[in-house]
């Protein structure tokens, strides 16, 4: 019987363009009302629930960072609906817990420090609340995760480069070759599965028994992205879902599951 392995990341909880669940309670004691933005990530990321629950179980959940905002120090705060730490936790639990508790081992990731914070100090509260696995050290939130499943090893990191050139594949080409040399060269584990984040895109190598993925994320376009090339810092939304059967000769197969992004604005003179 095949087990399921599903992807989430960079949520983004906290920022104006990042999914917020409905109803969450700002310190202030008022309910921040979602933006245009944020209610269509919510009715990808509920549809994306409705889908998972139909297959019935997930044996694995990996989120793999990036699930809060955090202070927001270089934009002072300005994309932010709250830089409020505990409600950025608290926004980012109440969206994941239903996918977790359906899941039989939930794997955290520590993001960027600029938003996990040092040591993905902020993902602690979250993987406690989500029952997530705890690492050597009794720490929720891990640098990586090397896990097998049904004999199939993945490594799982978020961070990756960003290209600023046209061949995305190539990101997640060479983390596969740096595993397959870790394991030559330095006798690793490594990989027959590398998943990446960070990247904000979605791409996906596959080899004759190797897959490499960049997952997709929970954000729409910010300033930010707008200001570096806004057609080029497109943001794909969505998940990987990954299923693993260690006695079929093809043992990885996996569902893009890609959201559109919302109808861009255009002004008419």
């Amino acid at each position: 019987m095949s087990k399921t392995v599903l992807t989430l990341n960079d949520l983004h909880c906290g920022s104006e363009y990042g999914i917020c669940p409905e109803g969450l309670q700002l310190q202030s004691g008022s309910i921040w009302p979602l933006t245009e933005g944020q209610k269509y990530l919510l009715d990808c990321w509920n549809d994306l629930y409705r889908r998972v629950k139909q297959i019935g179980k997930i044996d694995v959940l990996i989120l793999n960072g990036d699930l809060i905002e955090g202070r927001q120090s270089k934009q002072l705060g300005t994309e932010a609906f709250t830089t409020d730490l505990t409600v950025q936790q608290e926004g980012a639990i109440k969206l994941l817990k239903p996918f977790a508790e359906m899941s039989e081992h939930t794997y955290l990731i520590r993001g960027t420090e600029y938003h996990d914070q040092v040591s993905g100090e902020a993902l602690e509260a979250v993987g406690r609340e989500l029952g997530a696995e705890k690492n050597v050290k009794g720490r929720y939130g891990r640098n990586s995760l090397d896990l097998v499943v049904d004999g199939v090893t993945f490594n799982v990191a978020h961070r990756i480069g960003v290209t600023s050139g046209m061949y995305r594949a190539t990101l997640i080409d060479k983390a596969m070759l740096f595993a397959a040399f870790a394991k030559i060269m330095k006798e690793r584990t490594g990989a027959d599965v590398v998943i990446r984040s960070h990247a904000h895109f979605f791409a996906h190598v596959e080899l004759v028994h190797h897959h490499g993925f960049i997952t997709p994320c929970w954000q729409l376009q910010t300033p930010y992205m707008i200001r570096i090339e806004p057609n080029r810092m497109l943001p794909d939304i969505g998940a990987v879902i990954i299923r693993v059967d260690g006695d079929m000769e093809n043992k990885v197969f996996s569902d893009k599951v890609y959201y559109p992004l919302p109808p861009q604005e255009v002004e008419n003179v």
